[in-house]
């Protein structure tokens, strides 16, 4: 497995783009996928980012802010 280039990751996110060109071919798809990750997450104010070392492959991670209301429920 190569690692992605610095080229690759700024290109990634973007509409059909993917980081090899190979991939389309052996996996399909249309490279839409992390471009709509991307959007999902910074509409929830969010953000996506990869990590990639050669020999072990890409990792990424989708961070979401969630807010959690407090409710008090009384015991009956």
């Amino acid at each position: 497995m190569a690692q992605l280039s610095d080229a690759q990751r700024a290109r990634l996110f973007e509409p059909f783009t993917q980081g090899d060109e190979s991939t389309s071919h052996k996996y399909g798809g249309t490279g839409l996928g992390l471009s709509i990750s991307k959007h999902v997450a910074e509409s929830h104010s969010g953000s996506i980012d990869v990590k990639s070392t050669a020999g072990a492959g890409s990792e990424f991670v989708v961070t979401i802010a969630t807010h959690l209301n407090h409710i008090s429920v009384p015991m009956t």
